[in-house]
């Protein structure tokens, strides 16, 4: 998140450096902490990363499968995601099918 940012600008931001397109809206879904995974930079500090999952509600464009922050993005059927891929996104995508289904909010 940049400074003066809001976090829906954020995550809208984010999607477009990742994928190259336009996120008309973002609903958050989940707030996560991920303890155990602080540690110092490269300046000495400590941080807690905390992460925001959003929805993305419709965009524009077309998907980039290079950028700067990716090396192959592709769409996948939810049956069939890469090998690979860290647990987190499991995770992260059964809380986003809860919260359509019973409106439940991941918050850990």
């Amino acid at each position: 998140m940049e400074l003066d940012e809001t976090a829906r600008d954020c995550a809208i931001r984010e999607v477009r450096e990742e994928t190259g397109l336009l996120a008309r809206g973002v609903t958050p879904f989940g707030i996560y902490t991920r303890l155990g995974e602080a540690g110092p930079n490269q300046f000495g500090h400590t941080y807690q990363h905390i992460t925001i999952a959003c929805r993305v509600d419709g965009y524009t464009g077309e998907l980039c499968r290079v950028t700067d922050e990716t090396t192959d993005a592709a769409w996948y059927p939810a049956d069939a995601l890469p090998e690979g891929r860290t647990g987190s996104v499991d995770r992260t995508l059964a809380d986003l099918a809860a919260f359509e289904l019973e409106g439940r909010f991941a918050f850990e």
